[in-house]
């Protein structure tokens, strides 16, 4: 599902160690760059421009870093198939010169049930100029010949898009009134439900009912072709756009080709040919129908509108073949009952159960500076285990998200309560080196746990600007420079181990004013012998994703106050007399610092 930028020589690469089941194709990869999502790959091509391959799964894509992504919830025939990538690949690659990886070229590629295919991306455009010319001559040929009618062409598009139309507004509303019927969908964070294999059926089957109906007027094959100019052209113009923006799906290009020799019998001989229309429309079948299954699963169901309208393109692209159905409004009729019975099968698997479990979260925050504690929850419909902690009103939380820590899916608190203030050992903050120099204030800064903790996030006003920023020693921090580039209040998050602590060094504008703040995380709040924590029933679990079932500490970065014994009057030394009390102390204090 993913290669790197110039492919060339690792798509020949994988075409020749020939693992047995491929199942790939260069668009996946182009769509998981728009997305904000990152893998183990990541690292290597940005940093170390290192070619490689990344293999994955999507289906059941509710277990998906969760308690529930283990070896029980998976089918073990999908392992099994990693192995067969896995063995053909280490065996070619290891007889191949690595150093000739890199290629300034990319590769259009996809498999079929037969073979495995590939061509550079600078086929794309001929094949596009091509397709779209032999289209108009076809076009002009038809008209010329009078069995292409303008009028039941321009009909066609009206068909078209009225399908187009309707049938995104079923699914775009269609889906938030189910939302709306079954609110506890919102809980799982990857946007795909347990029964959600049941909706992209029962919008598919309202597409395919939707598009019938529309098309039930086209009786003979005449204007089933006049009609079937339409999609034909708009097929052509998407391609267009992906040749210019999106070229990993160059080859969608391919069932239009195979849709235009549908023309072509018919310009040639006047009539269709119902085998071979259902020949040719097998290209469409096998690389466009997948991504009306595999775009929801992977990106969640609030796109299944895309999966509706892909549905209606692909059945206006073979409306040769579905036009020669006779009775499409009772066949639209049929696709509307299936529907129905797809909305109950979903309706009947809506609740959570063992193994399909209901994500919550809970995080206990205390607030050092206010001396508050605070129960806190991502969840937007809270259950019996949260509530007995937020109880059965707790505030909103919307306001309380200043510092907001990173989740996958930029999820924030949305409920609060107060908390009982537990006796927890707050880290403690050195201040190494605070110095100015010219224009700049240099600071060296050390926190170290004081309890067992697993993470510190680190937030700044956005109004600080950093400079030459280093975190233990690291220096490449994401600097343009020597300037900090972050975004938003987020400076780093650090995972501990071995409770090592933490050393920041930066300087910053002299006239700045310093506001830092640390948020120091365990993640024990189940096991912490401080609290009494009920177990989640069987059918809940850990939301994933977000910090949670921690124990936090909230507090500003700033010097952690040492207790100085008090120090008798006798050791004050006599020239001390003669100054104030401040004074006093501060010498006191330094001559005890030196003892120490």
């Amino acid at each position: 599902m993913e290669v790197n930028k110039g492919n060339a020589a690792l798509v020949k690469g994988f075409s020749a160690a020939n693992p047995k089941y491929p199942v790939s194709n260069s668009l996946m990869y182009s769509i998981y760059k728009m997305l904000p999502n990152d893998t183990d790959l990541t690292v290597f091509r940005e940093q170390g421009k290192i070619q490689g391959f990344n293999f994955a799964f999507i289906d059941n894509h509710f277990n998906y870093h969760t308690a529930q992504d283990d070896y029980s919830h998976i089918n073990p025939t999908t392992v099994a198939h990693q192995g067969t990538y896995l063995m053909p690949l280490l065996h070619y690659f290891s007889n191949t010169d690595l150093s000739n990886m890199n290629s300034a070229e990319d590769y259009v590629y996809f498999n079929t049930p037969f073979c495995f295919v590939s061509y550079p991306f600078s086929w794309i455009l001929p094949l596009w100029i091509g397709t779209f010319a032999v289209f108009l001559f076809l076009v002009l040929i038809g008209i010329g010949k009078r069995i292409l009618i303008p009028v039941e062409i321009g009909k066609g598009f009206l068909l078209l898009f009225g399908t187009l139309i309707t049938t995104g507004l079923v699914t775009l509303f269609g889906w938030k009134i189910i939302l709306l019927l079954y609110p506890q969908y919102t809980d799982i964070q990857q946007g795909f439900t347990y029964n959600g294999h049941s909706y992209i059926a029962l919008f598919i089957c309202l597409s395919l009912a939707v598009s019938f109906l529309f098309y039930s007027k086209s009786k003979t094959d005449q204007l089933t072709i006049n009609h079937s100019i339409a999609p034909l052209l708009l097929w052509i113009l998407i391609n267009l756009g992906i040749a210019l923006y999106l070229p990993g799906a160059g080859f969608f290009i391919i069932p239009v080709l195979f849709g235009l020799l549908m023309l072509v019998y018919f310009v040639l001989t006047q009539k269709t040919s119902k085998f071979l229309n259902l020949l040719l429309s097998i290209p469409a079948l096998l690389l466009y129908t997948p991504f009306i299954v595999f775009l929801p699963i992977g990106l969640g169901l609030k796109i299944l509108i895309g999966s509706s309208i892909l549905t209606v393109l692909v059945f206006g692209l073979l409306l040769p073949v579905f036009g020669a159905f006779s009775k499409k409004g009772m066949w639209s009729t049929l696709f509307f009952i299936v529907a129905i019975g797809f909305f109950i099968n979903a309706h009947l698997n809506s609740d959570y159960e063992n193994n399909k479990a209901k994500p919550n979260s809970l995080v206990y925050l205390f607030d050092k500076d206010a001396n508050k504690a605070f129960w806190k929850t991502y969840d937007t419909n809270l259950d019996e285990w949260t509530k007995k902690y937020l109880g059965e009103n707790p505030k909103n939380a919307n306001n309380q998200n200043s510092n907001p820590l990173f989740s996958k899916y930029n999820s924030q608190f949305t409920f609060s309560s107060d908390a009982p203030i537990k006796k927890l050992a707050s880290p403690t903050v050195e201040f190494i080196k605070d110095s100015v120099v010219g224009s700049q204030r240099h600071l060296k800064i050390r926190i170290s746990p004081n309890r067992k903790v697993n993470r510190f996030d680190i937030f700044a006003n956005e109004t600080i600007i950093f400079y030459n920023f280093k975190a233990n020693g690291a220096r490449d921090m994401q600097q343009k420079g020597s300037k900090y580039n972050r975004n938003g209040k987020k400076i780093l998050s650090y995972y501990i181990v071995d409770n090592e602590p933490l050393e920041m060094e930066f300087s910053i504008p002299k006239n700045t004013v310093f506001d830092m703040t640390l948020m120091e995380s365990s993640f024990d709040l189940m096991s912490n012998p401080l609290f009494t924590m009920n177990k989640r029933a069987p059918w809940m679990m850990p939301t994933p994703f977000v910090l949670n079932d921690a124990v936090v500490i909230q507090q500003k970065i700033k010097p952690t106050l040492k207790t100085i014994p008090e120090i008798p009057l006798k050791n004050i030394p006599k020239f001390a007399a003669e100054k104030d009390s401040l004074t006093i102390a501060q010498d006191s204090l330094k001559m005890q610092n030196d003892k120490n």
